[in-house]
C-alpha cells in the first residue's frame, strides 16, 4: 500500500475531516517511532508489534550494476517483530481487518437469534399461565436487547475509526445481554 492510499483509509477510518490532517496525523505517528528508535532503540506498540535498532557489521558485498566486490560499511539497521495480534489477524487473512464483513456477520447472528425466539413466540398459546408470564418478561427484555444491538451494529457499520472501538464494545455487551436473556428463557420453557 503506497502512502496515499494509507492517508485515505486513514482519513476514513480516523473519522479525520483532511487529507492534511491525516497526512500531519501519520506524519507525527511515524516521527514518534523514530524518535523512540534514536532515543531508546525500541518502540513497542501492543498487540501490533515492537521495532528495534540492530547493529550491523561491516561485509563484503556486490555492486549490483558492476559486479564489482565493494566493502559495506558497518552500520545500524531497523528489525520489526510482529505481536501477537498482527500474527493472528494475518493468520486470519483480511477477513479479521474486513468491518464490512463483521457487521453482516453479526446482523445475520442477530436475526436468527430473534427468528428463533419469535418461534417461540408462536407457541405460547400452548405455555401454562406461569410460562407465558415468564416468556412474557423475557419477550420484553430481549426486544429491548435485540434493538440496542441493532442500534450498535448500525452505529457500528457507519462510525469512523475514532467511534469503531467504543460502538464495537457496546455492542459486543449488548449482544452478549441477548445470548444470555436467550439462553434463561429457552432454560424456562
Amino acid at each position: 500500500m503506497a502512502r496515499e492510499e494509507f492517508i485515505a483509509l486513514f482519513v476514513e477510518k480516523a473519522g479525520l475531516g483532511t487529507k492534511a490532517e491525516a497526512a500531519k496525523a501519520v506524519d507525527d505517528i511515524l516521527g514518534l517511532i523514530q524518535e523512540g528508535l534514536v532515543s531508546d532503540g525500541t518502540v513497542f506498540i501492543r498487540n501490533f508489534g515492537k521495532f528495534s535498532v540492530r547493529a550491523r557489521r561491516a561485509r563484503k558485498g556486490r555492486d549490483p550494476r558492476t559486479g564489482a566486490s565493494i566493502d559495506i560499511p558497518a552500520g545500524k539497521t531497523i528489525k520489526f517483530s510482529s505481536g501477537r495480534e498482527l500474527k493472528e489477524t494475518l493468520s486470519r487473512g483480511t477477513k479479521g481487518l474486513d468491518l464490512k464483513d463483521f457487521v453482516g456477520n453479526m446482523d445475520f447472528q442477530l436475526k436468527d437469534i430473534k427468528d428463533k425466539f419469535d418461534e417461540y413466540g408462536k407457541k405460547a398459546e400452548s405455555f401454562s399461565v406461569e410460562a407465558k408470564k415468564q416468556y412474557k418478561e423475557h419477550a420484553e427484555r430481549i426486544g429491548v436487547n435485540y434493538k440496542e444491538a441493532s442500534i450498535k451494529l448500525k452505529q457500528l457499520s457507519t462510525s469512523g475509526g475514532q467511534a469503531f472501538k467504543e460502538v464495537k464494545k457496546g455492542f459486543e455487551n449488548a449482544f452478549k445481554e441477548l445470548k444470555i436473556s436467550f439462553k434463561k428463557a429457552l432454560e424456562k420453557f
